[in-house]
């Protein structure tokens, strides 16, 4: 890290994604069972070996700067129109609880899912 930035670089980055993922659940485009499948299944796992820069650098054929000739269009547009912070209150969070209809039993049975926790193991 090269300065301090208020809420530390990890939770800035997991801010971002988590507040998209309360507008698009709660404006209804994705179940929150679906979008844990699709950052589980597919951006946690790229992730969990490439960072971002990696993942775009491997996927245009010039690199980061072929990329973002390519394919920013969509993500200009995406911050120009972010998610509100009224995504973390009434009625969204209602509407994304109404949706989920469960809660993790043990969060060490969720932290063993990852392998993190070697005494619990992945129950679904």
């Amino acid at each position: 890290m090269l300065k301090e930035v208020e809420g530390f670089i990890l939770n800035r980055l997991q801010g971002a994604l988590l507040a998209e993922a309360f507008r698009l659940v709660s404006e209804g485009y994705v179940s929150p069972q679906d979008l844990d499948h699709t950052v589980k299944d597919g951006l946690g796992l790229r992730w969990s070996f490439m960072g971002p820069f990696e993942t775009i650098e491997l996927n245009a054929p010039g690199g980061i700067p072929d990329y973002c000739a390519r394919y920013t269009g969509f993500y200009k547009r995406l911050a120009a129109d972010p998610a509100r912070p009224e995504v973390y209150e009434a009625p969204a969070v209602g509407r994304i609880l109404e949706e989920w209809g469960r809660r993790p039993t043990c969060r060490r049975r969720c932290a063993g899912a990852t392998g993190a926790s070697p005494r619990c193991a992945r129950t679904s």
